[in-house]
């Protein structure tokens, strides 16, 4: 695939010198940005240094909270259609908690302090962001207060049901305004 530096807009391409060419950092990862979600195939062209070349290419799945975030409407309204309010409830929280185990694995407290990894940072935080706003969207239904307050925080007016169809409503570059405790925790 090709991505226009200037667009973002990705497009597939026939002739292998026309690909984007991706290196992975140190540790080992790769950042595939604007391919959907699906199987995709990875071709080594170059070993790093004390290492062989692999001799076939390599089945890559991308997969993630895009799609998970996106199919969650469906999810809820189905669940909201049938009655089964708890269960909406609890696939929202889910999502939630999805954000927090991404937190926690792609360790943005770290990225923050290497300037060339700032793209992949921006692009971490804009994921979060959306995802917040998505489940943000749905929860308005159950508790409005909160998700009225949750909108204010991150600094959106994308606050409708039909704001959710896809991925990427969330208005960017954006400025996220100061945090304040939505749920506060019971001493006992």
């Amino acid at each position: 695939y090709h991505v226009d530096k200037t667009t973002g807009e990705v497009t597939w391409v026939d002739k292998k010198e026309e690909a984007t060419k991706l290196t992975t950092e140190a540790d080992g990862v790769i950042t595939f940005e604007g391919l959907k979600n699906g199987e995709y195939w990875l071709k080594e062209t170059k070993a790093p240094e004390g290492y062989n070349i692999l001799t076939s290419d390599v089945k890559i799945t991308i997969s993630g909270s895009v799609d998970n975030a996106t199919s969650l409407k469906e999810n809820v309204t189905t669940l909201v259609d049938n009655l089964e309010l708890s269960n909406a409830i609890d696939k929202i929280f889910d999502l939630f908690r999805k954000c927090n185990k991404y937190i926690d694995d792609v360790t943005p407290w770290i990225l923050v302090k290497d300037e060339s990894k700032k793209g992949r940072l921006e692009c971490i935080l804009y994921n979060l962001l959306e995802c917040i706003r998505i489940g943000s969207v749905l929860l308005q239904a159950f508790l409005p207060t909160t998700a009225e307050k949750i909108f204010k925080q991150i600094n959106t007016k994308e606050t409708s049901f039909d704001t959710i169809e896809k991925f990427g409503n969330y208005e960017s570059p954006n400025t996220v305004n100061t945090p304040e405790v939505l749920f506060a925790r019971i001493e006992k």
